[in-house]
């Protein structure tokens, strides 16, 4: 598991996602067998969507300080590699459900970054990424 490091009193509720998964473990709603860890995403499906241009800036720390106030979170190597396994995750809860008619992921749902910028806590279009990936 990836620990996002946010500044003290930030928006962002990044501890609401271990508590969910706590919650579904504790509940029961998924067996314990069946929680995946998921894959990160590749750098082929990112570039199906998101341009070289983005990815080699986000991935590189060298965003201008208004597309980091676009995004929401300080940037970090911690924040890159959560954000590829956020769109792994969609990526591998896609294939589930088209294998078995139901797939859930606890951390997806990244749709708000466009192709040359995130924004809204979101640094990768998962769901377009999911949509244009070859299965």
């Amino acid at each position: 598991m990836i620990y996002l490091f946010l500044p003290e009193k930030h928006r962002f509720p990044v501890a609401k996602y271990g508590m969910l998964r706590q919650r579904v473990s504790a509940a029961n709603v998924v067996p314990p067998e069946n929680i995946q860890s998921p894959e990160p995403v590749s750098d082929l499906d990112l570039r199906r969507v998101h341009t070289e241009d983005y990815l080699h800036r986000f991935e590189s720390g060298l965003l201008t300080d208004e597309e980091i106030r676009w995004i929401g979170s300080p940037w970090s190597p911690e924040l890159v590699q959560r954000a590829k396994y956020t769109a792994g995750a969609t990526i591998a809860v896609c294939r589930h459900a088209l294998h078995d008619g139901v797939g859930l992921s606890l951390g997806g749902g990244t749709h708000h970054a466009c192709s040359d910028h995130g924004q809204g806590y979101c640094l990768y279009n998962d769901i377009m990424v999911a949509a244009h990936v070859n299965s």
